[in-house]
């Protein structure tokens, strides 16, 4: 009887396994997105890039004010997560407004996002720019969809 119950064990708890992580192609080229975390020039800070390549390979790099590395990790997205962030670039206009009014004060650090290579936002406090409310949504969905994935998006 203990066989058994232990058998079952084993097998309900590898029926929820996740499987063997596929080989991701390499991380190379142009990455699909690119989230960049800056400190204005002339002034320390920690930075952090992300980069989602279009194979579904990330790579995930941080330094501390005094440029010592605190962060190297990589990853492979499942195609379903994949899927997700090409819809979420795709399903947007990336349309940026400027404010006519917004605060004077000046952000010591910002965000880059980007994507195919082309940047097309530079998220900050008191920015003078805006995204169009479509776009706002889908960049806050592909960041909670890459933090799903585990891939370390908040800063």
């Amino acid at each position: 009887m203990i066989k058994v119950a232990l058998a079952l064990l084993v097998v309900a708890s590898t029926a929820h396994a996740q499987p063997a992580t596929a080989t991701c192609p390499a991380a190379k080229g142009t990455p699909l997105v690119q989230i960049d975390h800056e400190v204005r020039p002339g002034l320390k800070g920690a930075t952090a890039h992300i980069k989602v390549y279009d194979g579904g390979a990330w790579t995930a790099v941080a330094a501390n004010e005094q440029g010592q590395s605190t962060l190297k990790d990589s990853g492979c997205l499942d195609k379903d997560t994949l899927a997700k962030v090409r819809a979420d670039i795709k399903g947007a206009p990336w349309t940026v407004k400027h404010n006519r009014v917004h605060c004077m004060m000046v952000a010591s650090t910002f965000t880059v996002f980007s994507f195919n290579g082309k940047e097309v936002f530079r998220e900050m406090a008191c920015n003078p720019d805006a995204l169009d409310d479509a776009s706002q949504k889908n960049l806050t969905d592909l960041q909670a969809v890459l933090h799903e994935a585990h891939v370390p998006v908040g800063w």
